[in-house]
């Protein structure tokens, strides 16, 4: 696709990507605009082609969906690593959820790039439920006024930007084992953040990993203080508390 192409639907509509979907932009920073002004929902369930990115050319290309009435968005293919952007804006609040829900069998999810959700004062919310979960180096996710939960059966490894006016769950090894390990890359904001590691099995050894951490790692919405509410919970036994260095403030 040429340009930077805009679909608007005035009516209710339900949009679905198949099986070997790639849409490609032909220019390197080409914005794809679905405008959906009634609501309805938007199923990316689809296996997308090269990269597994939902746009497939550009170092800045990105998906932006203007929701001017609620609109459930399912995303359950596999993200690749690459700088591709999911943006969403619009006054009827937005439901980003990564829905790979498939217990061991489930396909990874890999996040890159920024995915934002939202804008002030409209809600936007983000699940991602998969074996494993990835936020990789320079990734980012932010919401305007809405809660952000990244959870995994398997191992957890967040080295990214997670920001949300809401609140923030990290979970990895539910049901089964894998660590939560955060990167020197990760940066958390929000009033609300809790981290966990297993699912309240005394035989498991999952651990929360803050080794490689860079100071003031955890910080309120404003980025301007520690968070009002710190949760850290894992199943094997803590050895010691979190560095006070890591909170801001």
């Amino acid at each position: 696709l040429p340009g930077s192409p805009t679909l608007t639907l005035n009516a209710v509509r339900d949009i679905v990507f198949a099986d070997g979907a790639v849409i490609d932009l032909q220019a390197p920073s080409s914005t794809l605009n679905l405008v959906l002004n009634a609501g309805g929902s938007i199923d990316m369930a689809g296996d997308f082609g090269a990269g597994g990115a939902v746009i497939n050319s550009g170092s800045t290309s990105l998906l932006n969906l203007t929701l001017n009435a609620q609109t459930a968005v399912t995303i359950d293919n596999t993200f690749g690593a690459g700088a591709n952007v999911i943006s969403t804006t619009g006054t009827g609040g937005t439901n980003l959820t990564n829905n790979l829900n498939g217990g061991t069998g489930g396909p990874p999810i890999s996040l890159g790039g920024a995915i934002s959700l939202g804008t002030t004062g409209n809600a936007g919310t983000m699940t991602a439920t998969g074996s494993t979960v990835t936020l990789n180096t320079g990734g980012s996710i932010f919401t305007g006024a809405g809660d952000i939960s990244l959870i995994s059966q398997g191992a957890n490894i967040i080295d990214g930007v997670v920001a949300a006016a809401g609140s923030i769950l990290l979970q990895s090894g539910v049901g089964t084992s894998g660590n939560l390990d955060i990167g020197s890359g990760a940066d958390f904001r929000a009033n609300s953040i809790t981290l966990r590691a297993g699912s309240a099995n005394a035989n498991n050894t999952s651990i929360i990993d803050l080794t490689a951490a860079s100071n003031n790692v955890f910080s309120n919405a404003a980025d301007s203080d520690a968070p009002v509410t710190f949760i850290f919970r894992q199943d094997a036994a803590i050895s010691d508390a979190p560095a006070v260095a890591l909170f801001q403030g």
